[in-house]
């Protein structure tokens, strides 16, 4: 089981598992076209394909137990819909809610012997036209495309083989907690590639959402047999290398000794979501974090008097955004602070100048900032509670942008959410009177000009800080009133998860 409260649900599968997890892809594939590809010449025996169908299902669970990874979320009967008959047989009872397969890198799961172990029932099931479709049409296809896609990196990846939520599970964010407990705790923490195979186009939007780009598709049987005898399947990879790319050196070179300082920082910036390991190269590079710091340092003398022009801006600007890079990595993030590069910025959040380039400056340098506080890291917000970062945000939520405002006010609701953010806000009445006094303001700011992306902020962070008793008993008296009568009704109606932030909130305060 995982220690992480946050997959608590998510457990690893044994072999005694693997019958109930067979049972869970048949119900989650049984229309799929795959599926329907793979034992086609069954079908006019429907309860015997449905018996050869799960043998299959049962030998992939069993290889990849064997040989790989495979995890899977209990039936939860107390949030379980209606039963609906799918024609299967088989009951939500009898299945995990949701069950994924994995092959990690450079693992052979198709190993002789553990193929023999795994398909010889299915083998023996399908007969001689479906072992032909699915050992040499089927298994050959998915060997080529997947060496063929990836290339001289193909033992350098996992490959998601299957992701499946029953129909009664699905909607429930099972899938999406699958892939990033993965991410978490395999994939991004190994600095690894991700492929897969989706039988459905309809879910290419879904994994881009998690870095997956679309590479090829490819066919599983004849595309032009008259009786559509084929599956079509999307190929997406998530992650890639610049350590093997060598237009990124070519550009660290120019960063770090010229002369195209300027094109290489806007040349680079564009390869940060093109790349995973981008941080890593930035980092590691002689010479790069020092360039970084210089085109920062070059724009104090332009803040004070204010002679900070377009281009300057957008110079650094390009800096910031590789510095977010490298703060927002996994591996790099921790060697980002100990390197304290985050006071490097402090400068750029002092200003207030309403002049569009130092708004964009003062933007850039929050989003670097707002990369580091985003996952959650307790490292992180004990080193930002030994600067000045919180009376920074605070005059940025006052008077600055909305854009600004809305990232500002992002950092402290993060830092609150900390628990040691919330004690040392809630330490002296001077630090809990500043923030709430902001917020307050904040408040009055939105009665005339409503924007619900500050708003659900701005309740998040009364939220947070009634959770400490002294603080709640002081917001007895404070809370604003427009936050209590219904003023902001209107622009909460569709947001029901503000809404039921502000009636908790109400709720803390009337105990």
């Amino acid at each position: 089981m995982s220690t992480n409260n946050k997959y608590a649900s998510i457990r690893p599968l044994t072999i005694r598992d693997s019958s109930k997890a067979a049972k869970t892809l048949y119900k989650a594939f049984k229309t799929d076209v795959l599926s329907r590809y793979v034992s086609k010449h069954l079908e006019d025996q429907p309860e015997y394909r449905q018996k050869v169908d799960i043998a299959l299902y049962e030998a992939y669970v069993y290889s990849h137990i064997l040989r790989g990874l495979v995890f899977g979320i209990e039936y939860d009967p107390s949030s379980a819909t209606e039963e609906v008959d799918d024609g299967t047989g088989i009951s939500n009872a009898e299945c995990f809610e949701t069950v994924s397969l994995w092959a990690p890198p450079g693992v052979n799961i198709d190993d002789p012997i553990t193929f023999a172990r795994s398909y010889y029932k299915f083998a023996w099931l399908t007969g001689a036209a479906g072992r032909k479709r699915v050992f040499t049409t089927f298994f050959g296809a998915l060997v080529f495309n997947f060496h063929d896609a990836l290339g001289k990196e193909d033992n350098d990846a996992y490959a998601l083989v299957y992701l499946a939520s029953t129909p009664a599970a699905r909607g429930k964010g099972n899938a999406r907690k699958m892939l990033e407990y993965m991410f978490e705790t395999h994939i991004d923490k190994e600095n690894k590639l991700t492929y897969l195979e989706s039988s459905s186009a309809v879910n290419i939007p879904i994994y881009e959402k998690f870095g997956f780009r679309w590479v090829r598709d490819m066919i599983i049987g004849d595309e032009n047999d008259p009786n559509g005898d084929f599956a079509r399947l999307n190929v997406m990879v998530r992650g890639n290398k610049a350590l093997h790319d060598e237009k990124i050196y070519s550009w660290i070179i120019e960063l770090v000794y010229g002369p195209n300082k300027e094109t290489a920082l806007l040349e680079l910036g564009k390869k940060r979501e093109e790349y995973d390991d981008l941080a890593l190269v930035l980092w590691y590079s002689f010479g790069v974090m020092t360039s970084l710091l210089e085109e920062i340092v070059a724009v104090y003398p332009l803040l004070s008097p204010s002679n900070l022009n377009p281009n300057n801006s957008n110079r650094v600007c390009n800096a910031l955004a590789l510095l977010q890079c490298v703060a927002s990595h996994l591996e790099t993030r921790n060697l980002f602070l100990q390197a304290h590069l985050p006071l490097f910025l402090y400068p750029f959040l002092n200003t207030n100048s309403k002049q569009r380039p130092f708004e964009y400056l003062r933007l850039t340098s929050l989003g670097v900032i707002g990369a580091l506080v985003k996952n959650d890291t307790p490292e992180v917000i004990q080193f930002l509670l030994t600067t000045e970062i919180i009376p920074l945000c605070l005059n940025i939520m006052e008077s600055s942008s909305e854009l600004s405002k809305t990232v500002a006010i992002f950092i402290v609701q993060k830092i609150l959410v900390d628990d040691a953010g919330l004690s040392y806000i809630c330490q002296t009445y001077e630090r809990f009177n500043a923030v709430t006094g902001v917020l307050k303001t904040m408040v009055e700011q939105l009665v005339n000009q409503q924007t619900g992306r500050l708003l659900k902020h701005v309740v998040r962070c009364y939220l947070r800080l009634s959770d400490n008793v002294e603080a709640r008993n002081i917001l007895r008296q404070q809370l604003p009133e427009p936050l209590k009568d219904g003023t902001f009704g209107m622009i909460l109606r569709d947001d029901g998860a503000t809404k039921r932030c502000l009636a908790q909130l109400l709720v803390n305060l009337s105990e």
